[in-house]
């Protein structure tokens, strides 16, 4: 994907217009980096076509990201998302782990200031996917400890502010912070059922209490945006899609 978006690349820097990529065929390269087995260890040290340098998937989404710019692409919630999920599975690498977070915070942090910047694209905005794919990026890249657990806190309280919590988000938060802290932020008590394993169905990655149960407020937009999202694509596919994703 990543060299037939260089073809078009080529041919468009050439001047045929006609040849321009747009932001779905970019979001969409982005996308098939979540998906390719290199995603942080040795096999993923591969050479950008443009730089010449060597990186990994999330590097190579990011530059993906700045060609874009480049050629007057505007990226859109979806594009920001899948570079934090193509970041949140990197390697075990100490090294790799830390570009790859820098990465993901980055995407995070242009998304939530990209309506003050520029009101023409004031869609672009943090959704639950976003929320859903930092918190994963956190469990994934940063050392277990204070640090992490501080960050997936505040990303959490982001969450439920701007009203974008859902069941994806909370299983996200009950797998990567300790019980006492999860249940600090949701404001409950443990739960009489509690276990080990989370629920009772026994998924120890499922957080035993869901979306619905917790203040309607935190969920606000959330329930707005699907239905939004819905009659902008015809259908509910992209966002199944983004929710298979989201707690993959």
């Amino acid at each position: 994907a990543h060299r037939l978006l260089r073809a078009v690349e080529t041919k468009y820097e050439a001047g045929d217009v006609s040849m321009k990529p747009n932001t779905r065929i970019y979001t969409a390269v982005i996308l098939a980096l979540v998906h390719s087995p290199f995603i942080g260890d040795e096999k993923s040290e591969l050479t950008d076509e443009v730089s010449g340098k060597h990186t990994n998937n999330a590097q190579r989404a990011w530059s993906i990201l700045e060609r874009m710019k480049k050629n007057d692409a505007t990226p859109n919630s979806f594009t920001y998302n899948y570079i934090i999920n193509c970041a949140a599975q990197a390697g075990h690498d100490a090294e790799n782990q830390r570009l790859s977070f820098e990465i993901a915070l980055r995407a995070f942090q242009e998304l939530r200031k990209g309506n003050n910047d520029d009101p023409d694209i004031s869609t672009l905005h943090p959704d639950s996917f976003t929320y859903a794919f930092m918190l994963k990026a956190c469990k994934n890249l940063l050392p277990p400890g204070s640090l992490s657990n501080k960050v997936m806190s505040q990303t959490f309280q982001e969450c439920c502010r701007s009203g974008y919590l859902n069941d994806a988000v909370l299983d996200r938060l009950w797998y990567g912070v300790p019980r006492e802290t999860f249940y600090k932020l949701l404001e409950e008590r443990p739960r009489k059922t509690y276990s080990p394993t989370g629920r009772e169905n026994g998924h120890k990655n499922k957080s035993p209490i869901r979306a619905d149960e917790l203040p309607k407020s935190w969920s606000r937009s959330c329930n707005a945006w699907k239905r939004e999202s819905g009659r902008k694509v015809k259908d509910d596919m992209s966002w199944k899609k983004g929710v298979k994703m989201s707690v993959s």
